[in-house]
């Protein structure tokens, strides 16, 4: 009992003897704790002071999550329309094509305005009832001074100005059809020379040559009508077939042998100046090829009112052994110098002793419209059409002489049309000339027009015809 008793007893002064222990341990940690935390606290406080707080984690994105940076959505490209001639869809398209696949900013879209034969009218009426419906557009060089002064013709100096290399290498003659004076009452702004089209494409007068049939190429007019009997004798239909029935084909036949005889049309204003020695030579041989055999007949002019299209099926249908054509009669054979059964290679025109200005151009140029909303987008389709990849584009394609001279002697160009690349031809094509160039173009040419048909009914003499048109050009 003794030992239960005393054991009890020790068992309570140990509890007794810890609890004080145990108590002053809780008093340290809870004394360190405090102090810990005061530390802690003292730190983040003084570092809250000093620097930017931290973002939490959950504030914290990852690369992935990270947003796009506010920028402005993309431009629709601006759309511009285009207008050309049926002639050249074909190469216009795909010029467009390969704009619109290169150009991030602007769209073209192609059209056909107007028919060949009514576009100058139908353009000019269009542009002066304020017509926006298309912005760049394809002129005869023919049109140019004419419709700069009926005030439808964007200026163009502004844009050359900044890129002067688009008009190096250009052919010179077509480079100057499209730089003229402003005949409205803009001039006060613009004095003297502005340009008002870009030069694109050409063709010269050539003579396409039938090979399927015992014919050489001629060395004169008189070898030319030579020949074209021996053909009709052999049973041919004709010898020689040409484009009479358009007044513009009709206008380059003309100028073609007053040009060749050393004759001239203009002064160097561009005024009519057409009574010369060399205009009348020229013309009193023209008479001579077309009245002394081998040509169609018809009795209101001694030979057929052919247009380039008539006279071309005549022939490729066998009909004819040779045609005045424009050198891009190529592409109607399809690049190939063949058409059905007629094989053919292109030959210059027989003039002798020619001066070199002798060759009369079918010049094309491109233009802006005074209407345009977008002068600047058009402005860079214009840049690319007369670039060196648009216009071996459009050259080796339509069959025209590129304009950018330097162009013709690409290899694209040459596969699809060969004889560009004869010195010959190259020469003719360089030193080709407009023909005419006048403010009023259209009159102009309808009463050189009129007098040509009176002379070739032999109503009267050649310079009684140069007098006639002469004096009633002076009178308009």
């Amino acid at each position: 009992m003794f030992k239960k008793k005393y054991c009890n007893m020790s068992f309570l002064m140990f509890l007794f003897l810890l609890l004080p222990i145990t108590l002053a341990s809780c008093t340290i940690l809870n004394s360190v704790s405090d102090n810990t935390e005061n530390v802690l606290g003292n730190e983040n406080a003084n570092n809250s002071q000093n620097q930017t707080p931290t973002p939490t984690p959950t504030a914290v994105q990852t690369p992935l999550e990270s947003p796009e940076p506010t920028a402005n959505p993309p431009q629709e490209p601006t759309r511009i329309v285009y207008s050309g001639f049926a002639q050249h869809n074909r190469a216009n398209q795909r010029v467009v094509r390969a704009f619109n696949e290169q150009s991030d900013t602007v769209n073209v879209e192609y059209i056909e305005f107007a028919p060949y034969g009514q576009a100058q009218i139908r353009l000019e009426a269009a542009i002066a009832s304020g017509d926006t419906s298309f912005d760049v557009f394809d002129i005869n060089a023919l049109w140019v001074r004419e419709m700069v002064r009926h005030g439808v013709l964007e200026h163009l100096d502004r844009f050359v100005a900044r890129d002067t290399e688009i008009i190096s290498g250009m052919q010179h003659a077509l480079l100057e059809a499209g730089n003229q004076p402003d005949l409205t009452e803009r001039s006060i702004n613009f004095p003297g020379n502005s340009f008002f089209a870009i030069p694109k494409a050409f063709s010269i007068g050539v003579l396409a040559m039938r090979e399927d049939v015992n014919v050489s190429a001629p060395q004169s007019w008189n070898h030319l009508i030579g020949e074209s009997i021996n053909f009709q004798e052999d049973g041919g239909a004709f010898g020689h077939v040409g484009s009479l029935g358009h007044f513009e084909e009709t206008l380059r036949h003309i100028f073609e042998f007053i040009y060749g005889h050393g004759g001239w049309v203009t002064d160097a204003n561009g005024n009519i100046d057409i009574v010369n020695q060399g205009a009348i030579n020229g013309l009193e041989r023209l008479r001579e090829v077309i009245t002394a055999g081998g040509m169609p007949r018809n009795n209101t002019t001694n030979t057929a009112n052919f247009s380039g299209e008539n006279a071309a099926d005549i022939f490729f249908s066998g009909d004819s052994a040779f045609l005045r054509a424009d050198s891009d009669i190529w592409s109607r054979g399809n690049f190939s110098g063949s058409y059905g059964h007629v094989r053919f290679s292109i030959a210059p025109l027989p003039f002798e002793n020619a001066p070199d200005n002798s060759t009369i151009m079918n010049g094309f140029l491109t233009a802006i419209s005074v209407n345009s909303e977008y002068k600047g987008a058009a402005w860079e389709f214009i840049e690319f059409m007369v670039s060196p990849t648009g216009q071996r584009a459009f050259a080796s394609t339509s069959g025209l002489i590129p304009a950018h001279i330097p162009s013709i002697m690409s290899r694209e160009v040459l596969q699809s049309s060969p004889h560009f690349g004869l010195d010959a031809f190259r020469n003719l094509a360089v030193s080709a000339q407009v023909g005419l160039d006048s403010p009023r173009f259209r009159d102009e040419m309808q009463i050189i027009q009129i007098q040509f048909v009176q002379f070739l009914q032999g109503a009267q003499t050649a310079r009684e015809t140069l007098e006639n048109i002469q004096q009633l050009v002076d009178n308009l």
